[in-house]
């Protein structure tokens, strides 16, 4: 009878490991990038170091080996910080803010033939302002940002990835 019970959940379980990657589950921020771009040159103009750091980062672990001089070229330019009111209190002082991260991106090949058009990515968050703690809404903004930065690069690399369905 034990026996049994084992054989059912041991066949339960086998049968779930295969639906789950039959379905073509991947974790999320995993993609599965073709061999023609497996290799990237991250060129970058007016685009903070943490930016393009955060880019490396999604590109190498999503298989992508960031290389100086690659045949593909993911061009990275004008980033803008911007942070504004959003709402006040009654003593007209702001009690939230938005961060918005904007870059602008294009693809282009070692030739210059355009892969992916420039566009505008931006991501953006909304955070309330405790004004008894300053210095934990000073940290809240550091950690939304980095948010940002890791939204963005994951932007970009579904945008990279794109590009082998063209």
């Amino acid at each position: 009878m034990a026996m049994s019970l084992r054989m059912r959940h041991w066949c339960l379980l086998c049968l779930l490991t295969l639906m789950v990657s039959g379905c073509g589950f991947h974790l999320r921020g995993s993609y599965s990038v073709s061999d023609e771009l497996s290799h990237v040159s991250i060129v970058s103009e007016s685009v903070s170091q943490a930016m393009v750091q955060a880019v490396t980062e999604a590109m190498t672990l999503n298989g992508v080996e960031v290389l100086p001089g690659a045949d593909i070229q993911l061009l990275l330019k004008n980033q803008s910080d911007i942070r504004r009111t959003v709402s006040l209190t009654r003593l007209a002082r702001s009690s939230e803010y938005e961060l918005r991260t904007m870059i602008h991106l294009h693809v282009v090949d070692s030739e210059g033939n355009e892969l992916l058009p420039e566009r505008t990515l931006y991501a953006e968050r909304v955070y309330s302002i405790d004004p008894d703690n300053i210095t934990a809404t000073e940290t809240q903004e550091i950690i939304l940002k980095e948010q940002i930065r890791r939204e963005l690069a994951q932007q970009i690399m579904r945008q990279y990835i794109r590009l082998k369905s063209s």
